[in-house]
């Protein structure tokens, strides 16, 4: 009995890229006329088993002979998560968890578009949350730097942020998985100074003995 092939995908319990085991496949074929042709597509769908944690996903290809050249255009069941959500994220807002949640989806479904508007209105919604509405996004910036929540730095990145959402949402543009993930790091950063480090600096605090009253000590 010949061994069940092998391909390495990415597994979103494992959280990585792991060998994949083929369990099972079916392919239905057609045509159809197209412009006075007949043209012939292929709808294949399989089944795969992680060999690491054993969870298992489908994944479709759809091959049409119009596709000259082209691979065939692929899709995943359950949706390959491009990023995970980050383990203090419970600390944040009711809101923003959920508006926070449609963004993750966005960038698991690769809906570029949706993402970055969503990014737009997280960043929004956090500088509301934190200075309250102060006016344009400038100067939405300005007051949280000068409230102390970030530095000239970290506004600047922001400032980047925002406007690559409102490209998104005025002029259509799609950013690239790089881009993406550079956008996520900066707010993902943003959200975790505002909401979950002064907890976790508190919980170092409580922790740290106190310094001893000695003149020979150095601490």
């Amino acid at each position: 009995m010949s061994e069940a092939p092998r391909v390495k995908l990415q597994c979103n319990d494992c959280h990585g890229q792991r060998w994949h085991v083929l369990r099972a496949s079916y392919a239905a074929e057609g045509e159809e006329e197209v412009d006075g042709e007949t043209e012939y597509w292929t709808d294949k769908f399989e089944i795969f088993q992680c060999q690491g944690c054993e969870s298992v996903l489908v994944r479709r290809s759809f091959d049409f002979s119009l596709f000259i050249g082209q691979e065939p255009e692929q899709s995943y069941f359950p949706a390959r998560i491009s990023r995970r959500r980050p383990q203090w994220l419970q600390q944040v807002s009711g809101e923003l968890q959920s508006l926070l949640g449609e963004v993750y989806n966005a960038l698991h479904a690769d809906s570029p578009r949706l993402a970055l508007m969503g990014i737009r209105a997280v960043v929004d919604l956090a500088i509301m949350e934190t200075v309250g509405d102060v006016g344009s996004f400038p100067e939405k910036l300005a007051a949280l730097e000068k409230g102390g929540f970030v530095g000239q730095k970290q506004r600047e990145f922001l400032a980047a942020v925002l406007a690559a959402g409102n490209a998104a949402a005025h002029r259509g543009h799609a950013a690239s998985t790089q881009e993406l993930e550079f956008a996520m790091d900066i707010v993902e950063n943003l959200l975790q100074a505002i909401y979950a480090l002064e907890g976790a600096a508190q919980h170092i605090r409580v922790k740290t003995p106190p310094r001893r009253n000695s003149t020979k000590s150095g601490d």
